[in-house]
């Protein structure tokens, strides 16, 4: 039988391995760009009836419906973005580009050996 107290070192190594990157990422923002982040399960809808009432400038969604990448001109957006309902604020480009989304990589149907005369 393993006792709680055999687990807390593992539970508190796993827990600094989360937190640490996460409070790294979490320093103030210095760019016209912010990734906010919402409570899980808001919709596109919420989140953008959030940035409305802030008068956030919203420049995209991030890779979820809860993460929206807005302008941030001065602090005055970001604490009303935060009385809206954002729980924190991070660079966009923060956790390695996993807060937006893929790009759509699709590209024009070109087919080898084929010219856009050929196909007339």
């Amino acid at each position: 039988m393993i006792k709680a107290v055999n687990l807390l070192p593992v539970a508190l190594i796993a827990t600094l391995t989360i937190a640490t990157p996460l409070l790294a990422a979490t320093e103030p923002v210095r760019s016209p760009e912010v990734a906010v982040i919402f409570p899980p399960g808001w919709d596109g809808a919420d989140v953008m009836r959030a940035a409305a009432s802030a008068d956030a400038g919203v420049v995209r969604f991030g890779a979820w419906d809860n993460i929206l990448i807005a302008q941030s001109d001065d602090e005055a957006v970001l604490s009303r973005l935060r009385q809206a309902g954002a729980w924190f604020f991070l660079p966009p480009g923060a956790l390695g580009g996993c807060l937006t989304r893929p790009s759509d990589l699709s590209t024009p149907n070109t087919s080898i050996g084929t010219s856009a005369h050929d196909q007339s």
